[in-house]
């Protein structure tokens, strides 16, 4: 499933970063986090979501550095640091790959990319959101002393949110559930459904195609190879899952007795209707 990652850069509020002690050198470059752009001044923050991309186990958020002072002909070091546990929320590890001790600005270079890279691996990503608080420290080359610029904040998750076309094709789709988009989005893509003139016989036959996985998912996965479904209980309960991310990535499919077919069951325990 090709996605394009979006992630969002926001204005947050200005937050205490507590007591940190930090060491003081004397020197007239600075460095600071440059999330401004031909629009916006005065941002701190990055939004990112796993939500459109669930079969990957990792990505990578880049935090733009800039320095305010002389270009010089050789590298110098600078040094991030996350806040601690008090006002960081996400685990290390767990959430995100730890920082490195120091970051290398090249010599005749102005400007770096921080690499973070984060982890898709604890389901309770797809109910909450994790933060990263960050602070840039003094080094031997460069000072902190700029007003703005010196804190980040990185906030992400794996959750997904109801879209705005939903409403649209609720008669279709019936009631929302984060399972059910996650389904649409594993065996459709990120395609919103518009149904305005000329979108509605392409819409009608997206809207079929999702319907004809949801009845038979053991049809489709003999054509999409990243996926399996393996047996829970014998004839009654199976799942599918994303080889890539067999942790977070997951669906139970039960049988009805009832209705003599198998079901999706979603987050609340409930089958994945579709009319």
């Amino acid at each position: 499933m090709k996605q394009t990652i979006l992630f969002l850069l926001v204005a947050s509020a200005l937050f205490s970063c507590g007591e940190v002690e930090i060491d003081r050198y004397e020197t007239s470059d600075n460095i600071y986090f440059d999330f401004d752009d031909e629009e916006t001044t005065n941002r701190d923050s990055v939004v990112f979501s796993f939500a459109y991309t669930p079969e990957k186990t990792s990505d990578t958020v880049y935090l733009p550095i800039r320095i305010s002072g002389l270009r010089v002909g050789h590298d110098r070091r600078f040094k991030v640091i996350v806040l601690d546990d008090s006002i960081s929320t996400a685990t290390p590890v767990l959430h995100y790959k730890p920082l490195e001790e120091f970051y290398i600005i090249s010599a005749d270079s102005g400007t770096l990319q921080v690499p973070v890279v984060l982890y898709n691996q604890d389901t309770l990503l797809q109910d909450k959101s994790v933060s990263l608080h960050f602070m840039l420290v003094p080094t031997e080359d460069f000072g902190t002393a700029l007003p703005y610029g010196v804190y980040a904040k990185l906030v992400f998750s794996s959750r997904l949110e109801k879209p705005d076309w939903w409403a649209g094709v609720e008669s279709v789709f019936m009631d929302y559930s984060r399972t059910k988009h996650q389904l649409y989005l594993i065996s459709i893509g990120n395609i919103p459904l518009i149904m305005e003139g000329a979108n509605i016989p392409y819409n009608l036959f997206i809207m079929d195609k999702f319907r004809r996985f949801l009845i038979d998912p053991f049809t489709w996965v003999q054509s999409n190879p990243d996926y399996q479904i393996d047996t829970i209980a014998e004839d009654q309960e199976y799942v599918l899952f994303s080889k890539a991310n067999p942790t977070t990535l997951r669906f139970k499919i039960r049988w009805d007795n009832d209705a003599q077919r198998y079901y999706f069951i979603d987050e609340n325990n409930s089958k994945v209707l579709f009319n």
